[in-house]
């Protein structure tokens, strides 16, 4: 999933690139038919495999591996590119600071917002839920408080979608139900090769 926002003008191309940051490298893969133009573009969503007209192979899984691809988003004004960022394994990008001789996460900041992630998983369901269902979710919280974007993409859930809320709850602990995201998210399905359902979500800002 690639979410792009505040582009000098409409997006003319995207790629993965091969290279190390602070280095160019070639395309080794068109990512420009996955962004959508009915979203104007904002939002990518899609699969590089084998069956891909330029199929995934070892190689490249080694490149993400070592960190040796970076997309590349380009518009009319930058034609060599507008956007660019190297791929990470985990949240590598996150930095910490020390307080009170421990280490916590350092405020992110992006557009003047500050920006969280987390990863979803079952176990953190209370009680625990088994099934193998994941996601990963992006917050951006705008920089006067006011409105909140989220992105989201989760996988294998154990059967049909039926909600989404956000709660009020510290980790291990059940909350109140803040905001209902049921009725207002775009939801894109697509089928794997080897039948995993894929859900996107793009929730607009809710202010």
């Amino acid at each position: 999933m690639i979410v792009v926002d505040n582009l000098s003008g409409p997006l003319t191309g995207a790629h993965f690139h091969n290279a190390s940051a602070g280095s160019n490298g070639g395309v080794v893969f068109n990512l420009t038919p996955s962004f959508n133009a009915v979203n104007n573009y904002d939002g990518a969503f899609g699969y590089w495999n084998a069956n891909s007209t330029t199929a995934f192979a070892t190689s490249n899984s080694v490149q993400f591996r070592n960190e040796e691809i970076y997309i590349n988003i380009h518009t009319q004004a930058y034609a060599g590119g507008e956007l660019r960022g190297n791929t990470n394994r985990g949240f590598t990008d996150f930095a910490f600071e020390e307080i009170d001789n421990g280490k916590i996460p350092k405020d992110i900041t992006y557009g003047g917002g500050l920006l969280y992630t987390a990863r979803m998983t079952g176990v953190q369901e209370v009680p625990a839920a088994t099934a193998d269902a994941s996601g990963v979710i992006g917050v951006l919280v705008s920089a006067d408080g006011t409105s909140l974007t989220l992105n989201a993409t989760f996988a294998d859930l154990g059967s049909k979608f039926t909600g989404a809320h956000i709660h009020e709850g510290a980790a291990g602990s059940n909350g109140s139900l803040v905001v209902n995201l049921t009725a207002i998210f775009v939801v894109t399905k697509s089928l794997e090769p080897w039948l995993r359902l894929k859900y996107l979500l793009h929730l607009w800002p809710i202010r």
